[in-house]
């Protein structure tokens, strides 16, 4: 059983205290709560966290929250032991607590970091998946989130997330510390050192970059913990078009360096306009791999768009045997009305309205002209890859067919949707994993 408490504008701070207090109320009646996400845009007083926590929820989310002072989370305020198995974790303190912090010459840091420390000592022998986030965002370089000045200890930690948030060497360690399977870091976290200097994670099997760093230093950094993690299976970087380019030269002599026999699948995103002859080459030696997933492109109109030459790809990743799953993105092609600008190959609305009948005649001959390009496209990649089960190209996902007794022998490509579209959140499963967008899966060891 799960629940979504959101609250929305409130009159008066009174009506709200009454609205939290029997959400709170309605909580502890319910024994089989399972997943708790408490959305609130008022802040979160002491007595009601109280009665929030000893509900029988083992999957904990606070979105957005605001705490109004930064309690310390002990017994009597809550138990001693939380069997939490996954937090979602977006919680700041108000403003006016940070502005009188402030006047008396405290850093937030060491306000916050009560709250935090005891909020993660009492449920850090169960914890299994971590979401940690900072919505409000820290300004300060110099300050830094804590979880206390003694490192703690996750035995079951497996799924971590960190994004726009700024921790210290101690709440690093301690996360790094716990044998992870799945890691996603941002440009926030990854300059720090305890990063690039920690030791290899060997239970780590996904390692995901979810922003793109902005300087080389801390692109140089995520290379070196990557060459530590020869065990990674899956791996998901990209560059943006303004950012720090640093797949080519630094990402990519990284993984050709090192052995990564267990490198099973792969995201890349290029900043540029195309993907240079000699970074294929690099993925090619890449044996192991079983699904590639490839962009680039420059921005146009908010979107992005890469002038692809399958021909091209198709000779440079011809050594990737081992590929089942292909995907290209912001891919797009020589205009059909003869066009010279690439970025207008897509029709913005496939049926605008109102439209006239003889643009509908011509958007759905666009289309069909499109569809079968694809479907050639996407044969001709599976003669080269005899395992290819899957591909997306031109915004259409497809798979195939193989009959023996076909008269040419060669794979047959078919639609696995009837329009196109980008299929964002499916990609994202494939190539980034979804573990940590959702909630563990119970235990077998229970």
């Amino acid at each position: 059983m799960s629940v979504v408490i959101t609250e929305g504008l409130q009159r008066h701070v009174i009506t709200l205290r009454d609205v939290q207090a029997a959400a709170a109320k309605a909580l502890s009646a319910m024994p089989n709560l399972d997943i708790l996400i408490w959305k609130d845009e008022y802040s979160l007083h002491k007595g009601l966290f109280e009665k929030i926590v000893r509900c029988s929820a083992r999957h904990f989310e606070l979105d957005g929250v605001v705490i109004d002072d930064a309690w310390s989370l002990a017994p009597p305020l809550t138990p001693s032991t939380w069997p939490l198995r996954s937090l979602k974790l977006d919680v700041f303190l108000a403003k006016y607590g940070y502005e009188r912090s402030k006047l008396e010459g405290e850093a937030r840091t060491h306000a916050i970091t009560v709250f935090f420390s005891t909020l993660f000592r009492p449920c850090s022998s169960t914890l299994e998946s971590l979401i940690w986030s900072d919505s409000e965002g820290i300004e300060d370089d110099d300050v830094l989130l804590s979880i206390g000045e003694t490192a703690m200890v996750f035995p079951r930690l497996k799924y971590l997330r960190l994004q726009w948030i700024k921790l210290d060497s101690v709440a690093i360690s301690s996360f790094l510390g716990a044998p992870l399977k799945s890691l996603e870091l941002d440009e926030i976290v990854l300059p720090s050192r305890s990063i690039s200097n920690c030791e290899p994670l060997r239970d780590l099997e996904d390692f995901t970059v979810s922003h793109p760093p902005k300087n080389r230093s801390a692109c140089r950094r995520i290379a070196k913990f990557i060459s530590k993690q020869t065990g990674l299976r899956k791996l998901y970087l990209q560059e943006t078009f303004e950012g720090t380019k640093y797949l080519d030269d630094i990402i990519l002599p990284t993984l050709t360096s090192y052995d990564f026999g267990n490198l099973a699948s792969l995201h890349l995103v290029w900043g540029k306009i195309r993907i240079p002859g000699k970074s294929l080459q690099m993925i090619a030696r890449l044996g192991s791999l079983e699904q590639l997933s490839l962009s680039a492109g420059r921005p146009c109109d908010g979107r992005y768009f890469w002038e692809i030459d399958h021909n091209r790809i198709r000779h440079h990743l011809s050594p990737l045997q081992r590929l089942t799953k292909l995907a290209f993105s912001h891919d797009v092609y020589p205009c059909v009305n003869g066009t010279p600008q690439s970025a207008c190959y897509y029709p913005y609305h496939l049926r605008p309205k109102p439209v006239e009948e003889a643009t509908v005649e011509l958007l759905t001959r666009f289309e069909r002209k499109h569809r079968n390009r694809m479907l050639h496209q996407a044969e001709k990649y599976a003669v080269i890859f005899p395992k290819l089960e899957w591909m997306f190209c031109g915004q259409r996902p497809m798979g195939f067919i193989r009959t023996p007794g076909r008269q040419d022998g060669l794979p047959k490509a078919v639609l696995l949707s009837k329009e196109r579209d980008e299929h964002y959140t499916y990609r994202e499963t494939i190539f980034r994993g979804s573990r940590l967008y959702g909630y563990p899966r119970k235990s077998t060891e229970e």
